[in-house]
C-alpha cells in the first residue's frame, strides 16, 4: 500500500497536489508586453544620464567642502541647514497629519462608544418597559382571574341556596291544602 505523499510549497493550499494551476496569477499578466529595442536603449540611457549627474554633483559638493573657499564651504553649510531644516518641516507636517488621523480615529472610536453605550441604554430601558407592561398584564390577568373565581364561588352559592330552596320547597314546604 503506497501512497505518494502530498508535496507541500508555496502555491499548495488546502492539502492539493502541487500544480501549475494552482501558483498566483500575477498583476501583470494580461498587460501587454512588447519588446523595443530602441525605446529599451533610450530609457537606459536616461536613466545613468540622471545617475551621472547626481553623482557629479555630489562629487562637485564634496571637493566644494574639501577645497573649496570660505565662502562656497559657508553657502554648502547654508544649503545643508535649509535641507535639514526642510526635512524637519516635512517631518513635523507628517507627525503632525498622524496626530490629527489619531485624534480623528479616537473621535470616531468615542463616539462609537457612545452610540453603542446609548444603545445598550435605550434596548435596557425598552426591556424593562416591556417587562413592566408584561407585569402590568399579568397582575390584570390575575385580579381578572380573582375576581371569576369569586364571582364563580358566589354563583355557587346562590346555586347551592337556591337549589337547598327548591329541595326543601318540594320535600318540606308542601302546602296542605
Amino acid at each position: 500500500m503506497s501512497s505518494k505523499p502530498i508535496m507541500a510549497g508555496k502555491y499548495v493550499s488546502g492539502g492539493q497536489r502541487q500544480k501549475i494551476t494552482n501558483r498566483p496569477i500575477r498583476s501583470d499578466m494580461g498587460k501587454v508586453q512588447y519588446e523595443n529595442a530602441a525605446v529599451q536603449e533610450a530609457q537606459q540611457q536616461d536613466y545613468y544620464r540622471k545617475k551621472r549627474e547626481e553623482f557629479e554633483m555630489v562629487e562637485q559638493k564634496m571637493l566644494k567642502r574639501i577645497n573649496g573657499t570660505y565662502e562656497e564651504k559657508l553657502e554648502i553649510q547654508r544649503e545643508e541647514e535649509a535641507e535639514m531644516q526642510l526635512h524637519l518641516q516635512q517631518r513635523e507636517i507628517v507627525k503632525r497629519r498622524e496626530r490629527e488621523l489619531n485624534q480623528m480615529e479616537e473621535m470616531k472610536m468615542l463616539e462609537k462608544i457612545k452610540y453603542e453605550e446609548m444603545l445598550a441604554k435605550e434596548k435596557e430601558q425598552a426591556e424593562l418597559e416591556y417587562k413592566q407592561y408584561l407585569m402590568y398584564q399579568y397582575e390584570q390577568e390575575q385580579k381578572l382571574r380573582n375576581q371569576n373565581r369569586q364571582m364563580e364561588k358566589e354563583m355557587q352559592k346562590l346555586e347551592d341556596a337556591e337549589s337547598m330552596n327548591k329541595f326543601f320547597q318540594k320535600h318540606f314546604a308542601k302546602s296542605i291544602r
